[in-house]
């Protein structure tokens, strides 16, 4: 049986090193895994802000490093609009709010679900 009595030196050692790790800054935030699998990814990235979007499309000789920096930097292609163009094609979409509708086969990420049934975890986005 594991408990906090049998565990208690295991637990002793692993606290200290959670806060460094944590204080360290090392970990990424949700929106940097979300970038770095955009970008990595696909070709085609939306970024939504409220109710725009901003479109980047990944160059044929652009590298994965470089279009990140690009989206990192706010440098799209099309300039933010209302709506973004839809082809139907499954997307991957990591979202804040799941309150949009995806194309069937899409794989999603949604902090808070709403609609959206998403089919990726945070620990999806790590690996």
């Amino acid at each position: 049986m594991n408990n906090v009595e049998t565990s208690r030196n295991a637990i002793a050692k692993l606290c200290p090193q959670l806060i460094n790790y944590f204080d360290g800054g090392a970990r990424p935030f949700m929106l940097e895994l979300a970038m770095l699998h955009a970008a990595a990814r696909c070709r085609r990235v939306l970024v939504r802000d409220g109710e725009t979007v901003a479109e980047f499309t990944r160059g044929p000789t652009e590298t994965a490093t470089r279009f990140l920096e690009r989206i990192l930097r706010g440098d799209a292609d099309e300039p933010r609009s209302r709506r973004p163009s839809d082809d139907g094609s499954a997307q991957l979409a990591m979202l804040l709010r799941g309150n949009v509708e995806l194309p069937s086969g899409s794989s999603v990420y949604a902090l808070f679900r709403e609609q959206v049934a998403p089919t990726l975890s945070a620990s999806d986005l790590l690996s």
